[in-house]
């Protein structure tokens, strides 16, 4: 009996181990949305987001260029008209001489502060940009406020975002960051 028992929990921690040497790995979960709200309200005090849409927009926009390529993050909860939430993702626009527009973009994973990522199998490179830079441009962003309100309230004091873009930020900061 003893040896059966022995035998069987053999079998049971192999089965284990080929079963988890099979899974596929995990992907890189998704940006949460009150990290990016973070990001967002940090990046715009501190300079990074050259501009900020408003949070009442469909998707939330900050850009990261300011001009050509365009260099831009985006992302939104999917709150309104029963839509999925947009990914925190880095997009890429570029114009060409043949009037033809080259333009792609990559998800990004982790949480920030300094935890984000390009998404598993996401491009580095769209249309000759290489988005790891700009990665690293974001992970850079220092946490001043660490509460995301605070961080809105700041980058409007400092001139970098206007009242109203500040107040649709803070309304998503207190429905998605509690």
């Amino acid at each position: 009996m003893k040896r059966l028992l022995s035998l069987v929990l053999i079998a049971i921690v192999t089965v284990g181990i080929l079963v988890s040497v099979g899974k596929p790995t995990l992907a890189t979960p998704p940006v949460p949305i009150c990290s990016g709200l973070k990001l967002y309200g940090n990046a715009a005090y501190s300079g990074l987001c050259k501009s900020l849409s408003p949070a009442t927009q469909t998707n939330w926009v900050c850009e990261l260029s300011g001009s050509n390529p365009d260099v831009h993050t985006t992302f939104n909860a999917g709150e309104s008209n029963g839509r999925d939430a947009t990914l925190l993702h880095l997009t890429v626009r570029t114009p060409s001489k043949d009037g033809k527009q080259c333009e792609g973009n990559s998800n990004l994973g982790g949480n920030w502060p300094n935890g984000l990522a390009l998404g598993d199998g996401e491009q580095n490179n769209i249309c000759g940009v290489d988005l790891n830079n700009y990665v690293k441009r974001l992970n850079s962003v220092p946490e001043e406020f660490k509460d995301c309100t605070e961080a809105f309230n700041k980058a409007q004091e400092k001139g970098r975002i206007n009242e109203s873009v500040k107040n649709s930020y803070i309304q998503k900061c207190k429905q998605y960051c509690k």
